[in-house]
C-alpha cells in the first residue's frame, strides 16, 4: 500500500478523537451556560418579588402577544370588569 494513504488514514483517525473530544466539550459548554442562564432568571424572577405563578402568568402573557412592560389602559379595564 502507498505509505501516504497509511500516513493520511492516521490522521483521519486522529482527526476523528479530536473532533469527538471537542464536541464532548461543546456540549459540556452547552449545559453550562443554560445552567447558568436559568439561574439568571430565578434571580431575575426573585429580584422583581415574583412568584413562579406569576413569572408563568407574565411569560404566558408575552407569548401571547401582549406587552411585556406595561399593560394597556383596554387591558386594565377588562381586567377589572372580570374580578367583579
Amino acid at each position: 500500500m502507498n505509505p501516504k494513504i497509511s500516513k493520511l488514514k492516521a490522521e483521519r483517525v486522529k482527526n476523528d478523537g479530536k473532533i469527538a473530544m471537542l464536541q464532548s466539550r461543546n456540549r459540556e459548554i452547552d449545559e453550562d451556560i443554560i445552567k447558568l442562564e436559568n439561574e439568571d432568571i430565578v434571580g431575575l424572577a426573585r429580584a422583581t418579588g415574583m412568584t413562579m405563578e406569576e413569572l408563568a402568568q407574565y411569560l404566558m402573557h408575552i407569548k401571547k402577544g401582549g406587552s411585556p412592560f406595561c399593560s394597556t389602559q383596554k387591558e386594565d379595564m377588562e381586567n377589572a370588569s372580570e374580578e367583579n
